[in-house]
């Protein structure tokens, strides 16, 4: 008897009470076949770290038991998840199982008792910690801990806090400062000083790169391209709690705050904790599209991200917020829109979800991985910190019958505010604000067109219509392309356009609303006789922004118009043609007074009207390289040629910068393409992709470059690196799923990974860090 009960003491020990709290436990017998633990075929390591927030008074601790207790939270946290315990006997012998209930059907939270803390575990020291001299002796033992003065000066700091405040224990935790460390020495801190203006590659990660000279060019001058390349600052964060690495998740900056949702991040902090993955099986997820990695979704150290993480960018402190409300599942490749200064509008994504089965005789973890789409949006008040569920209900328009919404991740999402003044000044565009505008923008507007033609009104009743919408309308929000789920290991990527208009029931003080338990989502679609060739083909992960028509189409003064003529007028054929025909003060060239069959709106041709640009993205097997503009005055597409020069004959020709999985923004009368992968990059990356393809409405000529610069009007591109530096067989690197904000003129990276690619051998590490850098000049921005 005492030998039964140690073996069920033992058999017990992954679920203890102590770890967990199991819903529902039952004994039962049954048989599992040897084909299905055949399908548990795939094993991983965990992922490298290549950057992370380590605590500036934290001690040292043993890499060992670091490790061996990080791979104990990690077994308790896959026995919380819709567990089978089995004793195995035997191929094809009697399994004897006990399973216990989670709520992986349902995504909310599981009644646990125990929990990974979001992947992360708290560096913050115990109270019995705080001593006034303790640390200032543990910097002269630690040198991991700060370097030079400036680590000195902030233990002299933190030392004094406990004689302000009686609550020593609280105020020190709340002003831990969290340092990004990482690099070759993982151990040591990142230069937290602006890097050089041509700085290392290497150090830089990738993110722009600097011309290499080529022989024939040795002894020439700099060119435009090499003005100024920019630079780079790792970021300090002010908390009591560290970010850790995420990658796939979501992000948006509202009046200078920066939040964070879903995604995965690990359960380790650096490489040195990483756990042992021996005992984990998995039966993962299959044919994830690009620019998503499969390695890193079903790798078991990378866990759902639960937490909402606010980052302020003016006093670089961390907040992890306790939600409320109908709080989301944790998503990955979600989007976030700006429906005012206090709520966000999330939509799209899929989760990741768990089934266990665990083998108590040699404590083997087997683990299946499933999708799940999301097609239900979420709006976040984010002073309160509560979740709204919003249904997104269509409605049936003269041109398309009832369709419902498709649900889909990678998609484009734009939101335009309405408001009381939009009958003389249009609305305000949410995402040029929270993106562009800090970068230069002008004036703001959104004009809204009809939904049906059979509607034909007079003046004054669509004004009174207008008038209702902006007073029972948030905003709207523009949804397209993304990829559907066909089945369990197959994606479809998709072209069509919804325009969702978010309704108010009441307004309050403080600039509260209260919504409506639904949304009218409204099916956009292709009318007249270009019906074929004016939509861009399916496609996700495009880079997109809204910018003010007036701003693509301005009148330029005599010098510029002088500096431009060469590259606008270049043979007779372009000169007899408008480069923007999607604009409305271009409507009168090329375009039939016929040709438009849809209803105008009031305010159609106003100065103030936006333009919503994309760029790029894939549809699983080829990468587009093209560019678009989607006019909100009269919903229409038109795409947009992209000129270079060529070098020895000095000639525009057109051409393409196929990219996916990359940002744009608009600044001082360019735009700036930024990060991405290219189809070279995922024939590197991803070795199980699709051949590729080349387009057939795709240019010869293609340019293959991390970031580039796209000049107004003359729609020429210009790279920030060059095609010979990428294509060496030299070690060179990669941005993965990195989140890009604009704010105050500077690109923000949270989150995602750096591919470094070494051929043959690639190695992909999360990155922790937030990076601020700074935009490059080219001779186009100063001129």
């Amino acid at each position: 008897m005492a030998g039964n009960r140690s073996e069920a003491q033992r058999r017990d020990s992954y679920l203890s009470p102590q770890r967990l709290e199991v819903h529902k436990s039952v004994t039962m017998s049954c048989m599992v076949p040897d084909e299905v633990r055949a399908t548990y075929t795939q094993q991983y390591t965990a992922p490298r770290v290549q950057s992370y927030y380590a605590s500036s008074l934290r001690k040292p601790s043993r890499v060992d038991e670091e490790k061996a207790e990080n791979l104990e939270r990690l077994k308790s946290y896959y026995s919380s998840r819709n567990v089978t315990v089995c004793q195995v006997r035997g191929p094809g012998a009697m399994w004897t199982c006990r399973s216990s209930e989670g709520d992986g059907s349902t995504g909310s939270r599981r009644a646990t008792t125990y929990a990974v803390d979001g992947g992360l575990q708290s560096q913050c020291p115990t109270d019995y910690d705080f001593g006034r001299h303790d640390h200032l002796g543990a910097l002269g033992s630690d040198v991991h801990t700060l370097t030079g003065d400036m680590g000195r000066s902030y233990v002299k700091y933190y030392d004094k806090l406990s004689t302000i405040n009686r609550d020593a224990s609280y105020q020190l935790r709340k002003n831990n400062m969290w340092v990004p460390a990482g690099g070759d020495d993982y151990g040591r801190p990142l230069d937290l000083l602006p890097s050089s203006l041509n700085y290392d590659r290497n150090e830089a990660m990738g993110l722009l790169e600097t011309k290499e000279p080529s022989p024939a060019s040795a002894t020439n001058g700099p060119t435009s391209n090499e003005l100024f390349m920019g630079g780079k600052t790792s970021l300090s964060l002010f908390g009591e709690k560290g970010l850790p690495p995420l990658i796939y998740h979501s992000s948006i900056e509202l009046k200078n705050k920066i939040y964070i949702l879903g995604g995965l991040t690990p359960c380790y902090k650096h490489d040195d904790g990483a756990p042992d993955l021996d005992d984990f099986y998995v039966d993962g997820i299959k044919n994830l599209p690009p620019p998503i990695d499969d390695q890193l979704v079903n790798n078991p150290a990378l866990l759902s991200n639960r937490r909402l993480y606010v980052v302020s960018a003016n006093g670089f402190t961390l907040r992890i917020p306790k939600l409320s409300g109908q709080v989301p599942p944790p998503l990955l490749c979600a989007r976030i829109s700006k429906l005012s200064d206090r709520y966000i509008f999330y939509y799209g994504g899929f989760e990741v979800r768990n089934e266990t089965l665990i083998d108590e005789d040699n404590g083997t973890f087997y683990l299946s991985r499933r999708a799940f789409l999301n097609n239900t949006a979420y709006i976040l008040d984010v002073q309160l910190f509560k979740f709204v569920k919003v249904e997104l209900v269509t409605q049936p328009t003269k041109f398309s019958a009832f369709s419902p919404t498709v649900p889909r991740f990678g998609h484009m999402q734009l939101s335009v505010k309405m408001n009381s003044s939009s009958i003389n000044k249009g609305a305000e565009s949410e995402d040029s604000k929270s993106t562009a505008s800090s970068m230069r923008t002008g004036p703001q507007s959104y004009v809204s067109s009809a939904e049906d033609d059979s509607h034909q009104q007079s003046s004054d009743q669509t004004l009174s219509r207008v008038s209702t919408m902006s007073s029972t309308h948030a905003a709207t929000v523009f949804i397209m392309g993304g990829y559907k789920q066909v089945d369990d290991h197959s994606y479809e990527a998709l072209q069509d356009m919804w325009r969702v208009d978010v309704t108010v029931v009441s307004r309050g003080k403080k600039g509260y609303m209260k919504f409506a338990e639904s949304a009218s989502a409204t099916l956009i679609t292709r009318v007249g006789s270009d019906s074929k060739n004016s939509w861009p083909e399916p496609r996700a992960f495009m880079a997109s922004c809204i910018v003010d028509s007036n701003l693509l189409n301005r009148t330029f003064s005599f010098e510029d118009m002088l500096r431009d003529a060469k590259d606008i007028c270049t043979t007779p054929e372009e000169a007899s043609q408008s480069i923007f025909t999607n604009l409305p003060s271009s409507a009168k060239v090329g375009r039939s007074a016929n040709r438009d069959s849809r209803q105008r709106t009031p305010l159609s041709g106003h100065k103030d009207a936006k333009t919503v640009i994309i760029h790029g993205g894939s549809d699983g097997s080829r990468v587009y390289g093209d560019m678009w503009w989607f006019d909100l005055t009269d919903e229409r597409w038109t795409r947009v040629t992209l000129y270079t020069r060529d070098p020895v004959s000095g000639q525009r020709r057109p051409t393409g910068l196929p990219t996916v999985g990359h940002s744009i923004f608009y600044s001082r009368d360019e735009f700036l393409l930024f990060g991405g992968l290219s189809q070279h990059d995922i024939s590197s990356l991803f070795p199980g992709a699709p051949p590729f393809y080349r387009p057939r409405e795709e240019p010869v000529a293609a340019l293959n470059c991390s970031a580039a610069v796209i000049a107004i009007p003359a729609m020429s591109i210009s790279p920030l690196d060059c095609k010979a530096h990428r294509d060496s067989p030299q070690h060179y690197t990669h941005l993965l799923s990195v989140s890009v904000l604009s704010i105050r003129g500077q690109l923000w990276l949270v989150g995602g990974a750096v591919a470094s690619c070494a051929p043959p051998s690639i190695t992909i590490a999360l990155r922790g860090a937030i990076s601020e850098l700074t935009v490059p000049l080219t001779e186009n921005s100063v001129a």
